[in-house]
């Protein structure tokens, strides 16, 4: 899935991707902001998403997988373990809602087209 989800970041408008956190940690930009992180990690891998707060609070109560993020803002970041009970489609559309949250909050001049 890890490949999947880096593939769809990669395929919205405006997207950069690095490694600022050392090789293997991908860092996902939209205008110069940050909207995922994907960490392949030891065991399991993980990635970390912008989510409305009132919707996170919701995720985390309903999968076991996702937790408020890690070495984020608790109340407007989630980390979602990749250990196959999240489908891939909601992992997707939660990625896509990440980027739509980050594109929001940009100004006008810096949104992709």
């Amino acid at each position: 899935m890890l490949h999947t989800v880096r593939e769809h970041a990669l395929s919205l408008p405006g997207v950069t991707e690095s490694e600022p956190f050392g090789p293997g940690t991908f860092v996902y930009k939209v205008g110069g902001k940050m909207f995922l992180l994907l960490s392949p990690g030891k065991e399991v891998a993980s990635m970390n998403f912008k989510v409305p707060p009132e919707e996170g609070a919701e995720e985390r109560a309903l999968h076991a997988s996702v937790t408020p993020g890690w070495h984020m803002n608790k109340r407007h970041w989630s980390t979602l373990r990749f250990d196959g009970r999240v489908a891939t489609p909601t992992v997707v559309g939660w990625v896509s809602r990440s980027y739509e949250l980050v594109v929001a909050g940009l100004p006008r001049n810096a949104r992709p087209a």
